[in-house]
């Protein structure tokens, strides 16, 4: 597990001003979004906690007035198990643009695989994608200007930028290392290391090897830049460029501030050339 801090989820700041509603359980209805982030459905320990509790759910369930569960999926399924009637309950409305990532921020201290962390990264830069430039005020981190999306998305996981850059791309190079660190096999520093020297090695093998077959016998190859080849190539005479933009952190073109290849972060140079 990622975390193991407390087993339920964030108690929000304004929790003693928030109008506490007793709701029939079968009233309430499971958000389809919450398993699209979160995957662990245990929850022998929280009934456990409930029963030892003479049957009280001490947090009460976040819902919308016309009860969909923002907070408290497995709450609610453990009063389902149990046979609890009536729960607890706080109403909050929240429109469909800012669900997931409310749930994700009720969802800071619980205990989490970090396959269930890369589901919140990518939720989470999808929702920055969509509203940048946007104002809001349900939480104070989005509107630090002075933060990045990559700093903004790691303090709300709970990672270092590194850390959550070393895990993107960990799922991306060697993905079943994922499941190892949540049963942990491994660490992701290890899993990590081990996709670096397996692309140094691809990258030694593949080095400069041009395959024959993608060319025509015609074909001539000129080791000069492209900025000026007109005494070479005629104008309007080729049907097709392919190029790649600078690899990250591999060589400085003294392009200025904001030089592509330059950010701070593999994540951050990731998320640059994201598609739209």
């Amino acid at each position: 597990m990622a975390k193991s801090t407390t087993k339920t989820s964030a108690i929000p700041s304004n929790f003693n001003d928030l109008t506490i509603v007793k709701r029939k359980v079968s009233e309430l209805v499971m958000n389809p979004k919450n398993a699209e982030i979160y995957t662990d459905d245990n929850i022998d320990d929280l009934k456990e906690s409930i029963i030892n509790n003479n049957l009280t759910i001490l947090v009460p369930i976040v819902v919308t007035p016309k009860g969909l569960i923002i907070s408290g999926h497995r709450r609610y399924k453990a009063a389902l198990e149990l046979g609890i009637e009536t729960v607890n309950t706080i109403e909050e409305e929240v429109n469909d643009d800012e669900m997931e990532f409310r749930m994700i921020q009720y969802n800071i201290y619980r205990r989490k695989k970090y396959s269930e962390i890369l589901n919140e990264i990518d939720k989470l830069y999808t929702y920055y994608g969509r509203n940048q430039g946007k104002r809001t005020d349900l939480t104070s981190i989005r509107n630090e200007k002075s933060e990045d999306v990559n700093t903004r998305v790691a303090k709300i996981v709970g990672l270092s930028t590194g850390t959550m850059s070393n895990l993107i791309g960990i799922r991306k190079l060697k993905p079943q290392s994922i499941e190892k660190i949540d049963a942990g096999e491994t660490s992701i520093t290890r899993a990590w290391n081990g996709c670096k020297t397996e692309v140094k090695k691809k990258i030694s093998n593949e080095a400069y090897h041009i395959p024959t077959h993608m060319f025509s016998d015609d074909y001539k190859i000129y080791n000069k830049s492209c900025q000026n080849m007109s005494e070479e190539i005629d104008d309007n005479s080729v049907q097709l460029i392919f190029t790649s933009p600078p690899y990250y952190r591999m060589r400085k073109y003294d392009g200025g501030k904001n030089e592509l290849g330059r950010e701070k972060t593999e994540t951050e140079y990731v998320w640059i050339f994201r598609p739209n």
